[in-house]
């Protein structure tokens, strides 16, 4: 698993992911290798990355101390993700474990959004042109 991690992250640097994204792919690599070991990627199943996703909406981040946020283990969940999609193609694995649960990836948290003067005036300048 490490290695698919690992050659996905290199992967998204070299086609110019921010730091600050790389950083959070490299601090997600490092809870996905804590939860599951860096066991041959044919070994990780659908239970075991539904009990992953069960523990770490349980746990809290060493930061702040409250809950993981969803979007953490969205980010979290993609990358694993994407790793055993890579394994699926590169065929060391029939079927990625994680694509067998829509569910795995909970749904994104919903934030209010404001938008600023500026914003707000061009999108009513927009409106009203498609409206005449």
């Amino acid at each position: 698993l490490g290695p698919l991690l690992a050659l996905h992250i290199r992967e998204k640097a070299l086609r110019g992911l921010r730091r600050s994204s790389l950083e959070r792919l490299e601090d997600a690599a490092k809870v996905l290798l804590s939860a599951f070991g860096n066991p041959d990627v044919a070994a990780i199943g659908v239970l075991d990355v539904r009990r992953f996703t069960e523990t770490r909406l349980t746990e809290r981040a060493r930061r702040t101390g409250r809950p993981i946020s969803t979007s953490t283990l969205r980010i979290e969940m993609s990358l694993l993700r994407d790793a055993l999609h890579r394994a699926q193609a590169y065929g060391y694995i029939s079927a990625n474990p994680v694509r067998a649960l829509p569910d795995a990836l909970p749904p994104a948290a919903v934030r209010d959004v404001w938008l600023t003067r500026a914003e707000a005036a061009r999108v009513l300048d927009a409106a009203a042109e498609h409206d005449a």
